[in-house]
């Protein structure tokens, strides 16, 4: 694999008054406190070795130090700044987890075609799926719900969870469409929801031997409708 290349500022921890710096400046541009305090402490060592002689040891510490943390770090350096694009796309669970790190997060009910596809790594398909039901009045509470009413492999959802945020938004509905199948007849269902017969049969058989449904996920996992018939129910 070819070496990642770093900052020319990287190059001045060789320096042993300022060796600390690159290392704060890392921290900062990748948005890790972590970093920025060790490099505080190495800048304190530092300061204090060079303020008294008989603390002068301390001088070559916090250099040292400061060498060894930067070396360390520089893959997950320049993995952060990737990171930290406005359309990084994230390709694995470590990836989200690195991202959640740095205070990354994508709400499912507000999120844009560019963060569902680019960051979250998701087809188009997959998105437009998500912004329909949103635009019908869904909104989403749980990744089990999310892969249960849109058919997005719950796997594939679980790779980006670290950065996914359900957050609720009163918007003045009241009550969700769909709500209407514990109350209506077979036919109505069928007519208004353009269902086919058998499943708006199924649905009122379901409805009548374990009671009403109480969410919409629920009712596609006792009754096993395909997507293509969930969302008409929107």
């Amino acid at each position: 694999m070819k070496a990642q290349s770093v900052p020319g500022w990287f190059y001045l921890a060789a320096v042993p008054a300022i060796g600390w710096v690159p290392l704060l400046i890392a921290g900062y541009q990748a948005k890790s406190k972590g970093w920025m305090m060790s490099a505080a402490m190495y800048g304190a060592l530092s300061l204090t070795g060079s303020i008294a002689d008989p603390l002068a040891g301390f001088v070559t510490i916090g250099w040292l130090g400061a060498i060894i943390h930067l070396a360390a770090i520089r893959g997950q350096y320049q993995e952060r700044l990737r990171l930290s694009a406005p359309n990084a796309r994230i390709g694995s669970r470590q990836e989200a987890e690195l991202a959640q790190q740095m205070g990354k997060r994508i709400d499912i009910n507000k999120a844009s075609q560019d963060e569902l596809v680019y960051q979250l790594n998701l087809s188009i398909l997959q998105a437009n799926k998500i912004l329909e039901m949103r635009r019908a009045g869904a909104m989403f509470t749980s990744m089990q719900q999310l892969a249960s009413y849109t058919g997005i492999p719950f796997a594939k959802l679980q790779e980006v969870e670290p950065i996914v945020a359900f957050l609720y938004y009163d918007d003045g509905q009241g009550y969700e469409r769909w709500t209407r199948v514990n109350t209506l007849s077979a036919d109505e269902i069928s007519r208004e929801f353009a269902l086919p017969a058998p499943t708006a049969q199924r649905l009122v058989f379901e409805r009548d031997q374990g009671g009403s449904f109480s969410s919409l996920a629920q009712l596609r996992e006792r009754v096993k409708l395909p997507y293509e018939q969930i969302e008409k129910l929107f």
